[in-house]
């Protein structure tokens, strides 16, 4: 991945990160819709819903771009009590998955 789509997407982590635990006064709910638990069997207790994109467009925006890498990520990483824990566990995340080494 190129440095500039990496610094891209950690920016979009430490945004997602801010906004679904409620450091950032934005209301989550105007850009993401929680999955609903009884359809979810497996993975974390915040999986978000994707609506489907009827244009390419749409399909760039953040709030669309984020949510199939959120609802890959175990529940040991969405549980970080603060967002430096969330990003080093993130980080420690994808070093053992063989992502960005």
């Amino acid at each position: 991945m190129q440095s500039e789509e990496l610094v891209q997407e950690e920016e979009d982590w430490n945004i997602i990160i801010k906004v679904l635990t409620g450091k950032e006064r934005i209301d989550f709910k105007k850009f993401f819709e929680l999955a609903d638990a009884t359809i979810w069997l497996r993975g974390h207790s915040l999986k978000l819903y994707k609506l489907r994109c009827r244009t390419t467009l749409r399909q760039n925006f953040f709030s669309i771009r984020v949510i199939n890498e959120w609802n890959k990520l175990p529940q040991s990483v969405i549980e970080a009590s603060s967002v430096n824990a969330f990003k080093n566990r993130l980080d420690k995340y994808w070093s053992d998955m063989g992502e960005y080494s």
